[in-house]
């Protein structure tokens, strides 16, 4: 008798314990789903807004779609790193708007319009804090420009932003949002005074559109300068090309690059160049020299820890595409888009297609007619606060080799693609 009411009770346990477990799992799981959906309307509200003009509701996502005064005013929702009170919150919300506001005007005004406009997210894990949650999402946009006739190629971007939510009511709420462009901590610490911004952007694009006018009506160019200029841009593409293919089979198939021929590191500053003085004058040559050389630091330590991991690949491909190019003589600007496919072959189990765009910024200066690589960033690795962050290359392989070492004995397991390099 004594056995069987010891089985009755330790049935009633597993009974009671199990069910318990079973929910909290649950409730976790639903919040992920949730905050992944919330961010994503939110997120895409936002893009739409910002490239298609269009007027979708952001508030309802954000916390300021609770009414003033349900939430009591002292109240602090604590992050990892920062505790934001509700007029902290209502603050950076209003900065999203007025952003968002401002580059739908920007735009607009410009007379720039796309169609088939495209926005895709894929999320890391949220970190979730009782009330609190922060995940980062990777933001794919590709769409065309319609205003430009002789621009048929397709542009695309990729953007990663953090996302911080909060929880009131049961529900998720989106509180602030950062990247490396808009919402970056720099441009937030600036602030905008959207009626000022407005109102000067309103002067620069009717300044530009007289401009334009004006050179219009005076003349014309003519087939020699054409020529020249369509000789500039394809030049400036073909360097461009050459040096991210040379950083790219670096990276991912962990050739050997040698980009100093394609910048203005093989220079001779020492000479008496009028283009070579005219670069000294317009830079600070020190600081051009160092992020450049912070770029190759950055390409082989990128290879060295890929290679050290084990991470392999096949069928590789990259292919480019241009936008926004300005020539101004000697002195050029474009927008490079990175096309990345292949498959790893360093775990059995994933055969899928892996597909990668990463955006680069450029300037090349042109000296004895031949242009060269002179700044550039990027929305991946080398990213603004990367290269002026700086890496101290011997250290870092160092460390990245100590490690590796200490976990030698316990075996290397393979990367999952969308979390590893």
């Amino acid at each position: 008798m004594k056995k069987f009411i010891t089985i009755l009770l330790c049935i009633a346990l597993f009974v009671c314990i199990v069910p318990t477990t079973t929910l909290v799992q649950q409730e976790v799981s639903n919040d992920v789903l949730e905050i992944e959906r919330v961010t994503e309307s939110f997120l895409s509200n936002l893009a739409r807004n910002t490239y298609l003009y269009e007027d979708n509701d952001l508030e309802m996502y954000t916390l300021a779609a609770i009414p003033q005064g349900k939430i009591p005013e002292g109240k602090k929702y604590v992050f990892a790193d920062e505790s934001l009170s509700i007029n902290d919150i209502y603050n950076r919300l209003q900065y999203i708007e007025d952003v968002v506001v401002y580059d739908k005007f920007y735009y607009q005004e410009q007379g720039i319009t796309r169609e088939n406009f495209r926005v895709g997210y894929r999320f890391e894990p949220p970190e979730i804090n009782d009330n609190t949650a922060t995940i980062k999402a990777l933001e794919t946009k590709s769409f065309y420009y319609t205003h430009d006739p002789l621009n048929n190629d397709m542009t695309a971007s990729c953007n990663t932003i953090e996302v911080q939510l909060v929880k009131e009511d049961k529900n998720w709420y989106v509180v602030d949002i950062s990247d490396n462009y808009s919402f970056c901590e720099d441009a937030k610490a600036q602030g905008i005074d959207l009626d000022v911004a407005i109102k000067e952007a309103s002067l620069y694009i009717a300044a530009q559109k007289a401009t334009a006018e004006q050179n219009e009506s005076v003349s014309f160019p003519t087939d020699v300068a054409l020529n020249a200029e369509l000789e500039d841009e394809t030049s400036i593409k073909s360097t461009t090309e050459q040096f991210l293919t040379l950083l790219a089979k670096e990276m991912y198939l962990y050739e050997a690059a040698e980009t100093d021929t394609l910048t203005i590191a093989s220079l001779d500053f020492s000479s008496q160049d009028d283009s070579i003085n005219q670069i000294i004058e317009f830079y600070k040559l020190s600081e051009l020299k160092t992020d450049l050389e912070t770029i190759d630091a950055l390409a082989e330590y990128t290879k060295f820890y890929r290679e050290i991991s084990g991470i392999t690949r096949e069928n590789f491909n990259v292919s480019y595409s241009f936008s926004d190019i300005e020539i101004y003589d000697d002195y050029a600007t474009l927008t490079a888009k990175e096309h990345i496919s292949f498959h790893y072959t360093h775990m059995s189990n994933f055969n899928e297609l892996t597909e990668l765009i990463n955006s680069y910024s450029i300037e090349l200066v042109k000296v004895n007619g031949i242009w060269f690589i002179a700044k550039m960033v990027s929305d991946c690795i080398f990213t603004p606060d990367a290269i002026e962050r700086g890496i101290n290359l011997e250290e870092a392989i160092s460390q990245i080799s100590a490690e590796m070492a200490s976990i030698s004995d316990d075996g290397f397991e393979d990367a999952e693609p969308g979390t590893g390099p």
